[in-house]
C-alpha cells in the first residue's frame, strides 16, 4: 500500500513539474520583445515630455501617416509614432524665431541656357530662384510658419513658386501646382513637372487661385498684379515637413518665378517677407 502511495505522489509531482515548465516556456519573453511591448505600449498612450533626442523622434501616424521610406534624407528612426508635436501643445515650452527674408528684386529669364527651354509665347519655358536660409537652431521641432509681406506691393511675372527645403509651401496658381504630385502630404519641386506646360492650365474657374500647403486663407497677389502676400501652417497638419526640417537642420526658403517669352518674365519686385517660426527645442 505504501508503496502505491509513493508511486501516486511521484506520479503527482512529475505532472505539476511539467505543467510548470510548459507555463514557464510559453510566457517567457526575450528582451526585445519585452521592449517592444513597452514602446507600443507607450506609444499608445504618447507623452506629455519631448524625445530625449532627435533619434527618439516620432511622426504622427492616423490620417498623418507617414511612409518615410518615400522622403528623401529623411533618417528611418523617424518612425510612426505620437511624440513628435508633443512639445508644440505645451506653451511654455515654444520659442519663437524672427527673420526678415529678403528677395532681391530680379528680372529677366535666361532663356534656352541650362535647362530652361527657348522662348515661346504662353508657356513656361524659364524659371530662375532665389534662396535664402533661416537661422533655426538646430534639433529643433517646428511647430508653425508664418510669412507675411511688409507692404502690399509684391509683384512678379509670370508665376510664382515659395518653397521650403525643396517643397512647395505656394504655388501663385492652383493649376500648377496640381501638376506636383503629393508625397507624405508634401510637393516636391521638380521643374521637370512644369517645364513646357501651357499657360492654359492656369485659366478657367480656378485663375488667379493659389496653392498654399494647409493654409486655405493665404493671400497671393495674381498674376502680374500687385498686392500683399500672407502665408501660415500648422506644421502638425504636415508631420512630413517638420521631420525634414529636423534631419536636414536648415530652413531654406526660396522663391522662384517664371516665363514665357518676355524680356521682363521671371521677375519679382523685393520680396521683403517677415517669417516667424514657433518651435520646440529638443533637450
Amino acid at each position: 500500500m505504501k508503496g502505491y502511495e509513493t508511486m501516486i505522489r511521484l506520479m503527482g509531482i512529475a505532472i505539476t513539474t511539467t505543467f510548470l515548465v510548459s507555463c514557464g516556456i510559453s510566457s517567457f519573453k526575450s528582451t526585445k520583445e519585452i521592449e517592444t511591448e513597452e514602446g507600443g505600449a507607450d506609444a499608445a498612450k504618447g507623452g506629455e515630455d519631448l524625445p530625449a533626442s532627435s533619434d527618439d523622434l516620432v511622426v504622427d501616424e492616423g490620417d498623418n501617416a507617414v511612409d518615410l521610406e518615400a522622403i528623401d534624407g529623411v533618417k528611418q528612426e523617424y518612425v510612426v509614432g505620437t511624440a513628435l508635436f508633443e512639445g508644440c501643445k505645451d506653451p511654455t515650452k515654444i520659442q519663437t524665431l524672427q527673420q526678415n527674408l529678403n528677395f532681391k528684386e530680379r528680372q529677366d529669364c535666361s532663356f534656352g541656357m541650362g535647362d530652361n527651354l527657348p522662348i515661346k509665347n504662353n508657356f513656361v519655358t524659364a524659371r530662375e530662384s532665389q534662396t535664402i536660409k533661416a537661422d533655426l537652431p538646430p534639433d529643433s521641432v517646428v511647430c508653425d510658419i508664418r510669412m507675411e509681406s511688409e507692404q502690399a506691393d509684391l509683384h512678379y511675372d509670370d508665376f510664382l513658386f515659395i518653397t521650403l527645403n525643396n517643397d512647395i509651401l505656394v504655388a501663385s496658381e492652383v493649376g500648377f501646382g496640381d501638376l506636383f504630385a503629393p508625397v507624405n502630404g508634401l510637393k516636391p519641386w521638380d521643374w521637370e513637372k512644369i517645364k513646357g506646360k501651357p499657360f492654359s492650365l492656369a485659366q478657367g474657374d480656378t485663375k488667379g487661385v493659389p496653392y498654399c500647403l494647409n493654409d486655405p486663407e493665404c493671400k497671393v497677389p495674381g498674376h502680374d498684379m500687385v498686392g500683399a502676400f500672407k502665408y501660415s501652417v500648422d506644421i502638425e497638419g504636415v508631420p512630413a515637413l517638420a521631420a525634414k526640417v529636423i534631419n536636414q537642420q536648415s530652413m531654406d526658403f526660396t522663391v522662384i518665378a517664371t516665363g514665357d517669352d518676355n524680356a521682363g518674365d521671371c521677375d519679382h519686385s523685393t520680396f521683403n517677407l517677415n517669417l516667424t517660426v514657433e518651435y520646440v527645442p529638443i533637450p
